[in-house]
């Protein structure tokens, strides 16, 4: 017999046990009585009442999974965002396979690279405009900063100082008292 053969009669005694069972129900309901009938009917409606209530439970846990879900991809976003700021920083060592020495080289060259980026921002003569705004995407990268920080950034640079608006009205030899570092002349 060939598989096709063999696949055809299989089939075909599927479909004749799904026949007999057919027949089989139908007989068994036949000869039962209307109270018997009664409490099939009510047996089987407590049957669809608990897979509804399953169903029901099994649909509402999907919400519940895919609410969950999306709360830990924005966690993990959140999480990557300050992972990419760490290692750029030069706080998280990603090189923990390279000796020591090697590593703590690299630590150094971050931070020193960091350094003096932040100093040639600060210390650039106000005239030199456009060269302290060209700083302003490296120190963005550096210091992983959100559009309102750059922002910030990107007005310091063109002016060259602090808003006003930030800046106090008075100054710190406010909080300090001259008179009090001096010896009394009397």
């Amino acid at each position: 017999m060939t598989e096709r053969e063999s696949a055809a009669e299989k089939s075909r005694k599927v479909s004749e046990n799904g026949e007999g069972h057919q027949q089989r129900l139908l007989g068994e309901l036949a000869r039962m009585s209307s109270n018997e009938l009664f409490d099939r009917a009510v047996k089987e409606l407590r049957k669809n009442e608990y897979l509804t209530s399953l169903l029901a439970d099994s649909e509402s846990m999907v919400h519940y999974l895919m609410e969950q879900s999306q709360v830990l991809k924005a966690e993990i976003r959140r999480l990557e965002h300050n992972f990419d700021r760490s290692t750029q920083l030069g706080e998280i060592d990603l090189d923990s396979a390279l000796p020591a020495e090697e590593g703590n080289l690299l630590k150094k060259t971050r931070s020193e690279y960091l350094k003096n980026i932040l100093l040639k921002f600060l210390t650039l003569p106000r005239n030199l405009i456009e060269e302290r705004r060209r700083l302003v995407p490296v120190m963005t990268m550096l210091l992983s900063l959100d559009p309102e920080e750059r922002q910030k950034l990107a007005e310091f640079a063109s002016t060259g100082c602090a808003p006003l608006e930030n800046v106090p009205s008075f100054s710190w030899s406010s909080y300090l008292s001259i008179s009090s570092y001096w010896p009394s002349s009397t």
